[in-house]
């Protein structure tokens, strides 16, 4: 091979090692851009950054809020306030104290009334007490018979009930 070819071989060679070790550098600035456009539309949303978002890897956190975004609009078919109560019931059942107080004071922002907290909180107990009952006593063997008896408790609902 001719001296100044393979000497061009190299170069190139050269230069595309060089683009593939700088690819993960150019996508963590990528990143890194991309989290600090995420910041300024939750401070645009909301005021600041919740902690929520600062307590996630890097890797996840853009990933996280784009989800946050897609349930928490104005836009969702569940209405702000009934999504909301939905995210109580479930904190209240985890439990989680700060989701209690974030879906808590969402839940009053979009409307709901002292009452309709308090429903939502018992839902979510009587949904956990009996899934503790049915889950600590039934068997494989009895989950047919559940879900016939369920499905005949539908049926006289769906005829009583129009």
């Amino acid at each position: 091979m001719h001296p100044v070819l393979h000497q061009m071989k190299n170069i190139i060679t050269i230069c595309i090692t060089v683009i593939v070790l700088a690819l993960p550098v150019l996508a963590q600035e990528s990143s890194s851009d991309r989290w600090e456009k995420a910041q300024e539309e939750m401070k645009a949303m909301m005021g600041s950054v919740p902690v929520m978002f600062t307590k996630l890897p890097m890797s996840v956190r853009i990933n996280a809020w784009e989800l946050f975004k897609s349930i928490n609009n104005p836009n969702t078919v569940i209405p702000s306030k009934y999504g909301e109560l939905i995210g109580l019931a479930v904190a209240a059942q985890i439990p989680c104290e700060y989701c209690v107080t974030a879906h808590t004071t969402l839940a009053k922002l979009f409307g709901a009334t002292d009452e309709e907290i308090q429903e939502a909180v018992t839902k979510g107990a009587e949904t956990r007490f009996f899934s503790t009952i049915l889950n600590g006593n039934l068997t494989d063997a009895d989950k047919e018979s559940y879900n016939s008896d369920w499905n005949k408790i539908i049926e006289f609902m769906k005829a009583h009930n129009k």
